[in-house]
């Protein structure tokens, strides 16, 4: 083969390029015959390309007869035999050459992202017949035209950087190949000149997805993170912003959290992955992490540790405690310790008690209690499982206008929480000038902050809300009737406590007084009302005893929407039978406040002289809180116990009465079942002794009644407890009024998890 390669100036040489390339570049003239193409045909015409490529020059692409070691030619490549293309898929067919195809080899092309690029390419042998022009298979969306020798290549931002692309020219003997050589440049730069060398950066680490989370409450969430790192860099982990309660592990990515009661609502935690060398280069993610409600289940308070308030002639009020062992064997060995509201401990008592067995400690002759006065705490601790009721009563002392006729009682908790509902709250509240007060209890053996906030009813706007540091065995009195930023009449209350479990105890009582002379006559029979502050229960609640002037009887319900989303309360009221009396349904309830309505009330209330029960059902999936007030004006009788929701299979009743100092008991037996319920009552003496049995069949959606005054085989002023017991959850609800002293009993309980 002859080499036949003309030397070009840089006139000629741009000449040369610009019909070569076949590109419209600046001063180049358009494209017309291949004159000065060494080994061309001189009489190609080409026409300009449609696109224009690259507005500023190039270097041209140096001409070679393809016989010397080019940059990318393959030495190794051997003539195909004469008429034999089987051997090569890339050999073209047509009459066979005499001589071995030689092309021109392309020196680098700069071209700009979004030029197109082409090539026009020529062989320098004598005869071109028979030759085709084949470009390698590739995915950079590249073409050649097989017989003109045309090349072309719209650039992007994909292919930044250098590109090969392989040329064979061939025919059915023949073959020769070239590489074409493409650097495509960012914008901006001058194709003529070679750009700096890019500056790598290092790429910060990716955190992977993670998504948010919704849980309920006492359920556990684990998330564990991961991510990938481009330059493959070490990286570390660590969480902003997580819930109190919730952990991290930074050594493992793992984070874990199982919310409380109290963690209801929405938490947006932030996750974060850094470059171990550069916590600079970063990336995290805000995950949000949803707390809904879970049926209640209520959590028994193992250590069998109570606390209740105590008084002895404290605002003219003496307490009584009711000790009952819940066990059917054994003895119970109980220490109670007497404590001032400042935590300072005043005195102790032993108390055993045998199976079964009672007592009653009237604390105004307590021996323990040295001061004339007292106002703090009972700390009782056992051997075992007791429960225990506190009544208070207001004595006749030195002040003859102090009538006798006002009392409270509420049971001492049986469950345990950091968050606690109230939903009826009373300041000035007319007739009969009640006003609330608030003792709240401390459980665990280290210091919390309790948070109280006020909210009205239905609204939930907040009156006010405040913290207070409490240490543990120390009781807190939150402000009711001295609180300016509360308005007169009812609303409700919310309690949070930050790191151990509390109890608190409610009582409303009248102080209407008509002056009279120098001295003062109550204006109404004073009374109270006592509740225990409750976890959020579950969306059905029953209040096994609601009235309406009935026995002298009418009812004050307080039904608080516990969840952090706002519903409607629908009220069922119930005959004893479990017909249905009539139906009621609430505006919407805004989170954490509370319905309060009479059950004298037309709209919301059945007909005058129902005695039945009410079961309350929210509309969404959120936890109610209920209190009930239930007033005789008759006799001058106020009582008050918490809506229920069955649990227990057993219900162990201490302070039940015949006739002791006019005290009546009467015990409703309620159940949630599909079908009626059989329910049994063992009535036990103060000594444990079985005192008497009854038994009954519990309707749907009705009640049993146990009253003492009918039960023949319990003695005259009888005093003891009362163990019910069914095979599926039951609830009761314990009332004791004394028409003769004008003062009343009452409780709630639903009983613990077996």
């Amino acid at each position: 083969m002859t080499m036949r390669m003309r030397p070009v100036g840089s006139t000629l040489r741009r000449a040369a390029w610009c019909l070569l390339s076949s590109v419209v570049l600046a001063g180049c003239p358009a494209p017309t015959q291949i004159d000065d193409f060494p080994g061309g045909t001189g009489d190609t015409t080409q026409q300009p390309p449609k696109q224009p490529f690259i507005p500023t020059p190039i270097i041209p692409p140096e001409i070679n007869t393809g016989s010397g070691n080019y940059p990318g030619k393959d030495p190794s490549l051997q003539p195909v035999g004469p008429g034999d293309n089987s051997s090569d898929p890339t050999a073209p067919q047509g009459p066979p050459s005499e001589e071995t195809p030689d092309i021109a080899v392309h020196e680098q092309v700069k071209a700009t992202v979004g030029d197109l690029v082409i090539f026009l390419l020529r062989m320098n042998n004598t005869s071109t017949v028979g030759f085709r022009y084949l470009l390698e298979p590739n995915t950079k969306g590249a073409t050649m035209d097989e017989g003109t020798g045309q090349f072309r290549w719209p650039t992007s931002s994909e292919y930044l950087g250098q590109h090969s692309f392989r040329v064979i020219v061939a025919n059915g003997e023949m073959k020769d190949e070239v590489f074409l050589s493409v650097k495509v440049q960012p914008p901006g730069i001058d194709p003529g000149e070679t750009p700096p060398e890019p500056v790598v950066e290092n790429q910060p680490p990716v955190l992977s997805p993670i998504g948010n989370q919704t849980i309920y409450e006492r359920e556990t969430v684990t998330l564990t993170l991961t991510a990938t790192d481009p330059e493959g860099d070490p990286f570390v982990f660590e969480a902003k912003n997580l819930p109190d309660t919730a952990e991290f592990d930074p050594a493992t990515a793992r984070f874990t959290w199982t919310p409380e009661i109290f963690d209801e609502g929405t938490h947006n935690a932030t996750f974060v992955v850094k470059d171990q060398s550069d916590d600079r280069l970063s990336d995290e993610k805000v995950v949000s992490l949803t707390v809904r409600d879970f049926p209640f289940v209520p959590e028994s308070y193992e250590e069998q540790r109570y606390l209740l308030p105590v008084y002895k002639r404290a605002a003219d009020f003496d307490s009584e405690l009711v000790l009952f062992n819940n066990a059917a064997t054994g003895t119970a060995t109980v220490v109670v310790t007497y404590r001032k509201s400042d935590g300072v401990e005043v005195g102790t008592e032993n108390v055993s008690l045998p199976a079964r067995g009672q007592q009653r400690i009237l604390n105004r002759t307590t021996a323990q209690i040295a001061d004339t006065t007292f106002s703090g705490l009972a700390v009782i601790t056992s051997n075992s499982p007791l429960s225990v009721v506190l009544q208070a009563e207001r004595v006749d002392v030195a002040d003859p206008a102090h009538d006798t006729n006002d009392s409270f009682s509420y049971p001492a908790f049986a469950t345990v929480s950091k968050k606690l509902f109230i939903p009826l709250l009373e300041k000035n509240r007319t007739p009969g000038d009640f006003n609330s007060a608030i003792s709240v209890f401390n459980l665990g053996d280290e210091d919390t902050a309790v948070t109280v906030k006020f909210l009205a009813q239905v609204s939930g706007t907040v009156y006010d809300s405040g913290v207070q540091t409490l240490p543990p065995n120390k009781k807190l009195t939150p402000a009711v009737s001295e609180n300016t930023d509360l308005p007169d009449g009812r609303f409700s209350a919310v309690l949070l406590s930050t790191k151990t479990p509390i109890a608190a105890y409610v009582h409303s009582d009248s102080n209407a007084y008509v002056p009279v002379g120098t001295d003062r006559l109550p204006m109404y029979g004073m009374r109270g009302y006592g509740t225990t502050a409750q976890p959020a229960h579950s969306p059905r609640l029953i209040l096994p005893y609601v009235a309406n002037a009935a026995g002298g009887y009418t009812s004050t319900v307080a039904v608080q929407n516990a969840g952090s989303e706002a519903a409607t309360i629908t009220v069922t009221y119930y005959s004893k039978a479990g017909a249905v009396a009539k139906t009621v349904t609430s505006a919407s309830i805004s989170p954490e406040a509370a319905w309060i309505f009479a059950t004298s009330s037309t709209d919301v209330a059945p007909a005058a002289g129902f005695d039945g029960l009410a079961v309350l059902d929210s509309d969404k999936d959120v936890r109610l809180v209920a209190s009930v007030f239930l007033d005789n004006n008759a006799v001058d009788i106020g009582m008050g116990y918490n809506g229920v929701a069955p649990v227990g299979k057993t219900l162990f009743l201490p302070a039940i009465y015949k006739g002791l100092a006019g005290r009546q008991s009467c015990i409703r037996v309620v159940h949630d079942q599909a079908a009626p319920l059989g329910v049994a009552v063992d009535f036990h003496g103060e000594n444990g002794a079985l005192a008497a049995q009854q038994s009954a069949t519990v309707p749907v959606n009705g009640y049993a009644e146990f009253c003492t005054s009918g039960i023949a085989a319990l003695p005259a002023n009888f005093a003891g407890s009362a163990v019910v017991t069914a095979d599926q959850p039951i609830a009761a609800s314990v009332t004791s009024p004394s028409p003769s002293e004008e003062r009343g009993l009452s409780y709630s309980t639903a009983g613990s998890e077996e």
